[in-house]
């Protein structure tokens, strides 16, 4: 009797252990899994034309910096700061933004860490080192000579407001538009197509040293502006 029920107990165990493997969750098979064996990854970009346009509010003009008698110098270093504007359009310029966004107005979001002015002298200097980041001298009008003992002060006005030199030893600089103290520009519209920037620029003659000995001529000079995009 005991065995009998051992055996049929067994039997039972048996039994039960082929009912529960009935009902357990069959393994995914390959052919059923959610993973695709092959995908297609899309890639979109755009190259646009430069975004951004530079020129001042002096037109074909030339910055006046003024007629002084040599006697001025005996007193002065420097003449008179006139100012005058450089103007960048054709795009929005941002401190907040970090990549270049096309706008829904057609204007593109650049940036202002990312563009950079580049200034460069195209005048001549007596000594190998340029004197106190002041511009050299072009050539002087026909029949007439360069004033010597001169040269040319160029300042922006920086982040901070305060007015730099944009030359200092060299005969090019690089300066970021962000550290530049930048504003919509006088009838510039933020939602129309007259948008534009602004940043203040000084010039000035200037004695190339303390000492320096000041003699009559003209004074002439050139300064390229580009704008470069990182």
């Amino acid at each position: 009797m005991q065995k009998k029920l051992l055996v049929a107990l067994c039997a039972a165990a048996l039994s039960a252990g082929l009912s529960m493997n009935s009902f357990a969750a069959d393994p995914v098979s390959e052919t059923g899994s959610t993973s695709a064996k092959q995908i297609t990854v899309k890639f979109k970009g755009k190259v646009i034309n430069n975004p951004c346009e530079i020129s001042t509010d002096l037109g074909p003009s030339s910055v006046r910096l003024g007629t002084y008698p040599v006697a001025y110098f005996d007193g002065n270093d420097t003449t008179k700061e006139v100012p005058f504007l450089l103007k960048i359009g054709k795009c929005r310029l941002t401190r907040t933004q970090t990549e270049y966004t096309e706008a829904k107005d057609g204007y593109v979001e650049v940036p202002a860490n990312l563009v950079k002015l580049t200034f460069t002298d195209h005048g001549q200097h007596a000594g190998a080192t340029r004197p106190n980041g002041l511009m050299g001298l072009t050539a002087p009008s026909e029949g007439a000579k360069s004033a010597q003992g001169i040269g040319i002060q160029v300042t922006y006005q920086a982040r901070d407001k305060s007015f730099q030199n944009v030359f200092t030893d060299q005969d090019s600089s690089q300066i970021n538009v962000s550290d530049m103290h930048f504003f919509l520009g006088e009838g510039s519209n933020e939602d129309g197509k007259s948008l534009f920037y602004t940043i203040r620029m000084k010039a000035n003659m200037a004695k190339i040293g303390e000492n320096a000995v000041v003699t009559a001529g003209d004074v002439n000079g050139e300064m390229n502006v580009s704008l470069s995009y990182e």
